[in-house]
């Protein structure tokens, strides 16, 4: 088995390359933003802050349940890594995890 690329090593092989394609780069700081809100944590904790731009506001959470439980919490964050993937402009995998969602959500019952 070979060895896996490390992440720093791997982000500083592609600032190299966007600081020579492009003259400047902003890989560092457009991983550390989305690795930060695409951890499950970041996500759980999403219930408690407003976003108003880019100031972020913390609240307190609605008293109703907006996960439904650990499924419900799994597809949340589910959506939310395609919506991050979106603004990423990513769509090989984006349209796999699209399409895995619609399976998930096929077998549930409505609810009236």
């Amino acid at each position: 088995m070979e060895s896996p690329i490390r992440i720093k090593h791997l982000i500083a092989s592609y600032s190299r390359y966007q600081a020579a394609k492009y003259g400047k780069t902003i890989v560092e700081g457009s991983y550390g933003y989305l690795s930060e809100f695409c951890h499950p944590n970041a996500n759980c904790l999403m219930e408690y802050q407003e976003f108003d731009g880019p100031s972020v506001h913390f609240v307190l959470p609605r008293p109703e349940s907006t996960y439904g439980g650990i499924q419900g919490f799994s597809i949340e964050w589910l959506w939310f890594v395609q919506d991050l993937l979106g603004l990423a402009t990513e769509s090989t995998v984006r349209a796999k995890l699209i399409g895995s969602l619609k399976l998930l959500v096929e077998d549930v019952p409505a609810t009236s």
